[in-house]
């Protein structure tokens, strides 16, 4: 029955606990379940690691598809459990509660238990949970792991021009924001890890709502940037490797571009499809790189990524007190930036980080041009 409790594993050195939201993913779950350990014919999973599957209301068989994987797992170690409630908030919300009373009932330490957020239609490398578990004993408290991720190999080959024009637009705005990794406040949902007492010192995953009373998503950067107001940092896990589902690139294209992969509101991306003119998939869109609308794509990434890379880490570092570790030859465009923001203040950012989020949008909505101008000359004098 959903939600059951039993007791796959004694209290050892480190528990480590998948969460894996799913929403009518199955015809992937078998795939990644089985690179994970979990299901027939796969190896063993981690020492010490249990699968926790959310189903979030999905409409295909993908609860018949996970009670199939937990029938040819180990005994005990796969733990099915629904949440009505449909989102990413949710769903990884539940995941980590039930998480949180396995743990009680195994008189685990919470400390000494990992938790890696998972998605259903990633492809995760071999050696990934093993990776993340022995980064996580190398570092104390309060720090987010965060695993690489990148590109298929087969969606490489099939569609080089899509990758080479997000690589070179991310390349572009790289030389601009060096930074170090505790001061990018935007981790990758599917390949972070963290401590499952920490998660609630965090205050977990929490929903927010716009101005507009639009959600606002991105669920684990607002956890991360409310997990700095308590000094938190992020790990990078060069090990642990993953590679993304190529599923938005391939149904929305250019709006994947236009975004960078970040989740904008609903209306944005209502306005941008009702906007957009331009190849609307991504054959076309590959064959005609320089028609006028995917070079507006192009710009609009742009502006995301100066958003979401330049803005939100100089305004989490305002809102901290913090001095901002931009290379000196930004210093120039964050002297143009700062006032442009509201200022907001730690409480702010500690029950709202999703207030900072919008500003920077609204911001780059309205000034984007110019910053960019601005960005695209400090650029090319720093170019080597």
């Amino acid at each position: 029955m959903a939600g059951t409790m039993t007791f796959p594993l004694q209290a050892k050195a480190f528990q480590v606990v998948l969460v894996m939201p799913c929403l009518n993913e199955a015809a992937n779950l078998v795939a990644t379940c089985s690179a994970l350990g979990f299901g027939g014919n796969t190896g063993q999973p981690a020492e010490h690691t249990a699968l926790v599957i959310v189903d979030n209301g999905s409409e295909d068989d993908t609860w018949k598809v996970a009670e199939q994987i937990q029938r040819t797992s180990l005994a005990n170690s796969v733990h099915l459990v629904r949440e009505p409630t449909r989102g990413f908030v949710p769903a990884r919300h539940r995941g980590n509660v039930f998480a949180q009373t396995l743990a009680n009932s195994s008189d685990w330490n919470p400390e000494h238990v990992l938790i890696l957020q998972v998605d259903a239609d990633c492809q995760y490398l071999p050696g990934y949970v093993n990776a993340m578990m022995v980064a996580i004993q190398s570092q104390t408290t309060n720090v987010m792991l965060e695993a690489c991720i990148g590109y298929p190999t087969d969606f490489k080959a099939k569609y080089p021009e899509y990758v080479n024009i997000c690589d070179r637009t991310d390349t572009e705005f790289e030389k601009l924001f060096p930074r170090s990794l505790s001061h990018d406040d935007v981790p990758v949902d599917a390949v972070c890890g963290y401590r499952l007492g920490d998660y609630f010192r965090w205050g977990g995953h929490r929903r927010e709502f716009n101005r507009s009373g639009e959600e606002i998503y991105a669920e684990t950067t607002r956890l991360f940037m409310r997990a700095r107001t308590q000094g938190a940092e992020r790990f990078r896990v060069e090990e642990g490797m993953a590679l993304h589902s190529a599923r938005k690139a391939m149904e929305n294209p250019a709006l994947h571009i236009a975004t960078g992969g970040f989740p904008r509101e609903a209306s944005w991306n209502l306005n941008w499809q009702r906007d957009y003119r331009g190849p609307d998939n991504i054959e076309d869109l590959c064959a005609h790189s320089d028609h006028p609308e995917v070079l507006k794509a192009v710009r609009v990434r742009e502006e995301h990524l100066l958003a979401l890379f330049g803005v939100l880490p100089l305004h989490v570092d305002r809102a901290l007190g913090q001095a901002s570790d931009l290379a000196a030859d930004s210093e120039q465009l964050t002297t143009q930036i700062l006032p442009l923001l509201p200022a907001r203040t730690l409480e702010d950012l500690a029950t709202r980080p999703g207030l900072l989020i919008s500003d920077v949008f609204d911001l780059i909505s309205e000034h984007g041009m110019q910053l960019l101008s601005r960005a695209r000359q400090i650029v090319s004098k720093t170019a080597p």
